[in-house]
C-alpha cells in the first residue's frame, strides 16, 4: 500500500498460522459496548488473511482485536522477512501470496488485513452492518474497502477520488483510491490475480487503477485505520514514506478523517449521506481507534 508501515513482505519464515493463535483477550466495558455481547461480524466472509512480517510489533494488537470481535477462527497468516526489492515489491508480493493461500483454502469472500490495521470501536457495528448488507446482496464486486484514503493532498496529476451511490445504504462505488490495510476481496478476483507478478506498481495503485478500477467499493464511515508505529519499511529504506508522516497521521486520525477528509470526498462527489453513514459526534481531537495503546514513541 502507498502509505503502509509494515509492508515489506518476502520469503515466508514460518508455516501458515490458523485461527486460535491469539492473545488472551480481556474485554473492557467500553469495548463490550462497541463490539456487542455476541459478535458475529461479516458472516459472509469465509477467511481472514493477514499480511505480516516476522517479528511484527503490531500483529499481537490486531490478533487481540480479532479475538474480541469473535473472528479468530477464520484467521490465517504467514510471517515473512523484508523483501530485498523494497517496500512496494514486498507489499505487493505479500498480498498476492495471501490471495493464493485463500484460494487454496477454498475461501470465497476474504478479509485481507495488513498487520497494522486497527478497527475503530465507535463505528464498528454500524460500518460492519453496512458491509455485510452489501456482501449479502450478491452485488458483483472486486474489493470492498473497510479502510481507505483519497487522492486529495497528493500530487495534482492524480485524478480526484470519486464516489457513486449503490443499492446498499452507506456503501459506495469508488474510483481512484489508496491503502490496502483492510479490504474484502472476492474469490473471482483472487483467482484472477493469484499468480500476478510485481511490475513496479504499488499494490493499492494496481488494485485501484488496473485490477479493480470499476469494481471497488467503500463503506462509510471508515472503520479500519492504521496504527502509528515504528516502521520496519523505513528501517530498511529511510527514503520511504514514513509511518507517522503528516499524510498518514492526517488519514489515520479519526478526528481529521471524519471531520475533514471523508466529508470532502463526499462533497466532491455530490453525495449527501444520511446520519446512519456518519461517525458519531463529537469526535475527540485526540481520539485513537479501538484497542490501540498509546505508542511509546513516534518514528
Amino acid at each position: 500500500m502507498l502509505l503502509a508501515a509494515t509492508a515489506l513482505l518476502g520469503v515466508p519464515t514460518t508455516a501458515p498460522r490458523h485461527g486460535g493463535m491469539v492473545l488472551d483477550a480481556q474485554t473492557s466495558s467500553q469495548e463490550l459496548q462497541w463490539i456487542g455481547p455476541n459478535p458475529n461480524f461479516l458472516p459472509s466472509v469465509d477467511c481472514i488473511q493477514i499480511v505480516t512480517l516476522h517479528g511484527s510489533e503490531v500483529l499481537p494488537i490486531l490478533l487481540k482485536q480479532l479475538s474480541l470481535m469473535g473472528m479468530s477462527a477464520r484467521v490465517n497468516y504467514t510471517q515473512r522477512f523484508p523483501d530485498v526489492d523494497g517496500k512496494d515489491a514486498g507489499c505487493f508480493r505479500g498480498h498476492v501470496e495471501e490471495w493464493k493461500a485463500a484460494v487454496q483454502r477454498g475461501c470465497h469472500n476474504t478479509l485481507m488485513l495488513e498487520d497494522d490495521a486497527i478497527f475503530n470501536g465507535p463505528v464498528l457495528q454500524q460500518a460492519m452492518k453496512s458491509a455485510e448488507a452489501f456482501l449479502d446482496s450478491a452485488t458483483s464486486f472486486g474489493v470492498l474497502l473497510l479502510g481507505w484514503a483519497s487522492t486529495f493532498g497528493f500530487p495534482s496529476h492524480l485524478l480526484p477520488t470519486q464516489l457513486w451511490t449503490t443499492a446498499t445504504p452507506c456503501v459506495y462505488r469508488v474510483k481512484t483510491w489508496f491503502e490496502t490495510h483492510a479490504y474484502v476481496i472476492s474469490r473471482e478476483l483472487m483467482e484472477a490475480l493469484q499468480n500476478e507478478k510485481f511490475h513496479g506498481i504499488a499494490i493499492d495503485v494496481a488494485l485501484s487503477n488496473e485490477y479493480a478500477p470499476n469494481s471497488s467499493f467503500v463503506v462509510s464511515p471508515k472503520v479500519a485505520f492504521q496504527a502509528l508505529h515504528s516502521s520496519q519499511a523505513v528501517a530498511q529504506n529511510p527514503t520511504e514514506i514514513q509511518t507517522g508522516s503528516l499524510p498518514e497521521v492526517y488519514n489515520e486520525s479519526p478526528f481529521t478523517w471524519y471531520n475533514f477528509e471523508e466529508p470532502r470526498v463526499f462533497e466532491n462527489s455530490n453525495i449527501n449521506r444520511s446520519s446512519e453513514c456518519l461517525a458519531p459526534q463529537p469526535i475527540d481531537v485526540f481520539a485513537r481507534p479501538i484497542l490501540e495503546p498509546p505508542p511509546n514513541e513516534f518514528p
